[in-house]
This record gives C-alpha cells, structure tokens and sequence, in this order.
C-alpha cells in the first residue's frame, strides 16, 4: 500500500534517534552544497552568514522532503515543491527576482513583468539541484535504515514547517535591508508569489505515485556490483516513497522508481556520470551568469538563446535520469552527487570567490567533498557486502 493511501504514514514506527541524526544531517547539507561549497557565500564571513540562512535552506528543504514522503509523490513532488521553495527564498526572501538592483540581476537578461528572468532561470536549476536534490539523495544514503518513511512525527514537521517560514522572514529582514537598501517588492507581486508558491505546493501534493515495476523485474543488485540494474532514484523518477517492492526495493535514494528495469538504455558507467554531473552545472552556469562588470553579456535579446540552451540542457539532464532511474546504483548516485558538487565548487573558486583566501578556501572544500564521498563510497559498499 502506497503511503497515499496510509492516512497516517508520517507516524508509523521510526528509530528515533536514527531518524533525528538525518534529520540533522539534511538540514546541514542543504545550506553547506547549496551556499557555503559554491563561494555565493564568502568564507571570509561564513560565520556570519551562514547561520542566518540554515532556517531557510536547512528547514525548508526538509519540509520538502517530510512533505514527499508522507504524500507520496516521490521525486516529482520533490521538485515541484523545490519550485515553490526557490520562489519563496528569492521572490520573498531576498527579494532578487524583482530587484532591479542586487547582484544586478536585471541586467543578466530580459526583465518580465517586473521579474529578472535569467536571473530567476539560473537560480530555480541550481537551487533545485543543490539545495534540494543532492542533500536529499546523500542523506538517504547515510542513513538507509531511514530512506523510505519520513524523519519527523507531526510536531516535528509542524515546528519545521514554522521554522522554514521564519527563515525566510529572516533573511528578508537581515539581507536585503543592507545589500540592497531602500528596495521593497510591490505587494500585488508578493501577492502573486504567494499564490504561486501555494498553487505549485498543492499541485505537489497531488500527483500521483509513477507507474508500478514491471512484472518479473529483476531485484536490485548491490552497489557498485556492476551486475543487474540497481534501485531507482533520480529526479523524475515518480513512484511513491516507501513502496518498498520491485526494482525500488534495493539500495536507493528512497524516493525509488516504478519503470521496468528493461525499458530503453541503461546509464553510463558511474565514473562516466560523475564526469557528466560535474560538466553539465558548469555549462548551465556558464550559459547564464554574466561575466564581467558591467555584466554587458546579459544585456539585449539575444539572451533569450543561451536562456534556451540552459533550459534545454536542465530538462534533457532531468528526461535522461528519469530514464535511467531504475538502473541507477548507489555507486551512480555517489559520483553523480559528487560529480556535480565538486564541479560547481571548483566553478565557484574560478569564477565566485573575489579573495586568495576564499579561492583557496573553495579548493580545500572541493578537496574534503572528494574525500567524505570516498569514505562514503566505502561505507555503502561494505554495507552491500555485510550479511543480510
């Protein structure tokens, strides 16, 4: 039974300090891949800053999550509240959708109504990837046992949901006022975001579990084994969370899944999909972020091409790992989310950091990200060989 037909699938039985240690965990990596990895957030003053987007980043993606896994949606729900997410911390948060002002955004591209909309392009793919997709997959990695059912019982995801909201009140309070002063976003558009956010949150909850395994479908093999296809998780992949049957049943992101494991062409060999991970946000960055000041690349419409070449690349990212998600291994997973990690870290030394020491400091970070994966590499593999 699907956890949309379980009234109550967030309060089913749950180890909880085993769940509380992930929770713990997502909320950390959301705001460490998304700001602190990428150099958007200066190492110099991490310190300051880095607390005062944790409630938004950190809480927000694990409403996310909760939200998913007790709804049933699976990753389709994922990213469609991601959307919803990204609106929130831009659009309300810092207010840069609408700026015409901070980062300059208005002259990375056409503005629309009012809104910045390569900016808006650039910031909902990557924000959907590091904020909200990678924290989500390594975590269930970490924590196995956990995958499949939700972190939090209700008070939990009622205190979550609150300090998700308060997190962008904060940033709205905190950021804004000194890197962009004097600006206030028009009400009808906050209005319009508001309604935006809850339309896209209660279309999220309502889409329906991906297609069941087909019949035969062979079981999931062990990570890295190289053998048989492996549990599904990627983006685009739709079956409920928790199903807990057919090729969704092994190792995985939890969120696992349905197609039949022998529909179409299989993934590249992990190491090939780290590579592609780690090229493929540095391309779409490299398609939309302006380089140089004044940021003269963004300006006239001749934008709207590289504008489309970033959303073919995203959504052709997105088709392809949809395909391949019932194939996917936890050893495809791992590069994949490591892949693009230290891509865009090694983009964002090159490109974001403004100081030798934020540029070194990125260096060290992309460093420790190899590192950490490897030993999780390790782990997931001796857990695949342990006796079951």
């Amino acid at each position: 039974m699907s956890t949309r037909e379980t009234p109550n699938a967030g309060d089913g039985p749950r180890s909880g300090r085993g769940s509380r240690a992930a929770a713990f965990t997502l909320l950390s990596l959301a705001p460490v891949s998304a700001e602190l990895t990428f150099g958007a957030m200066p190492l110099s003053i991490a310190w300051l800053l880095f607390p005062l987007v944790v409630p938004m980043y950190g809480a927000g993606v694990l409403l996310i999550r909760e939200v998913a896994r007790r709804t049933g949606g699976g990753w389709p729900s994922v990213l469609v509240l991601g959307v919803a997410y990204e609106l929130a911390e831009d659009g309300i948060g810092l207010q840069a959708l609408s700026s015409p002002n901070l980062y300059g955004a208005a002259d990375w591209g056409p503005r629309v109504f009012g809104l910045n909309t390569t900016y808006w392009e650039s910031q909902v793919g990557y924000h959907l990837v590091f904020s909200v997709v990678i924290p989500i997959v390594l975590t269930d990695l970490l924590f196995p046992a956990h995958r499949d059912r939700p972190y939090l019982k209700r008070g939990g995801l009622i205190c979550t949901g609150v300090v998700a909201v308060l997190g962008v009140a904060l940033v709205r309070v905190a950021i804004p006022p000194i890197a962009d002063p004097g600006y206030q976003a028009p009400v009808p558009l906050l209005a319009a975001l508001a309604a935006a956010i809850a339309a896209l949150s209660l279309i999220a909850v309502r889409l329906p579990p991906g297609p069941k395994p087909a019949p035969g479908s062979a079981p999931a093999p062990a990570p890295g084994s190289g053998s048989a296809p492996g549990s599904g998780s990627a983006p685009g992949s739709g079956s409920a969370p928790g199903s807990g049957s057919g090729a969704g049943s092994g190792p995985g992101s939890g969120f696992e899944s349905g197609r039949a494991l022998g529909a179409g062409w299989g993934p590249p060999a992990p190491a090939l999909l780290g590579v592609l991970a780690a090229a493929a946000p540095v391309a779409f960055l490299c398609l939309l972020l302006p380089f140089g000041a004044p940021p003269a690349s963004g300006r006239g419409p001749w934008m709207l091409v590289p504008m489309a070449l970033a959303a073919g690349l995203g959504a052709g990212a997105l088709w392809l790992f949809g395909r391949w998600s019932g194939r996917l291994t936890d050893r495809h997973r791992i590069l994949s989310a490591g892949g693009a990690l230290v891509g865009h870290t090694l983009f964002g030394a090159v490109v974001m950091a403004t100081t030798p020491f934020d540029r070194i400091g990125l260096l060290v970070l992309a460093a420790l990200t190899v590192a950490l994966l490897t030993l999780l590499h390790r782990v997931v593999g001796r857990r695949a060989r342990a006796p079951r």
